[in-house]
């Protein structure tokens, strides 16, 4: 086998290879604080919810998770265990995600956008 056949096969298998890894779970951190001040550290049921407009609508995808908080600060992983996120929930023109720490509903909800490398791979060619 030549070089550019070894070559294009293992562009083929990387290339395959990184489609296939792509995680479906998404890092979110944030501040919990009540009058200003950080919430006691421990746990705190946060309710986190998907919508395709900033007012009203229906979820279209809903998980609540027992966040740990260190100064009011947590970071959780949004689809792990039963509720996955699917590329295809975030293929709207806009996705909004709504948080509900507590039974408190927290507002406005938070615009999700695009970071950098997802910009750029969306002009691929794959």
């Amino acid at each position: 086998m030549n070089r550019t056949a070894v070559g294009l096969a293992l562009s083929l298998f990387w290339s395959g290879v990184a489609r296939a890894n792509v995680p479906k779970v998404l890092s979110f951190t944030g501040t919990l604080a009540a009058s200003g001040n950080p919430v006691a550290d421990g746990n705190h049921d946060v309710t986190f919810r998907f919508f395709q407009s900033v007012l009203g609508g229906t979820a279209f995808w809903q998980n609540m998770y027992p966040v740990q908080t260190v100064s009011g600060v947590f970071t959780q992983l949004l689809g792990i265990n039963s509720a996955i996120l699917e590329p295809s929930f975030f293929a709207a023109d806009q996705v909004w995600l709504e948080i509900e720490v507590e039974g408190d509903l927290l507002v406005p909800r938070t615009r999700v956008v695009s970071v950098p490398y997802a910009m750029a791979a969306a002009s691929l060619d794959c």
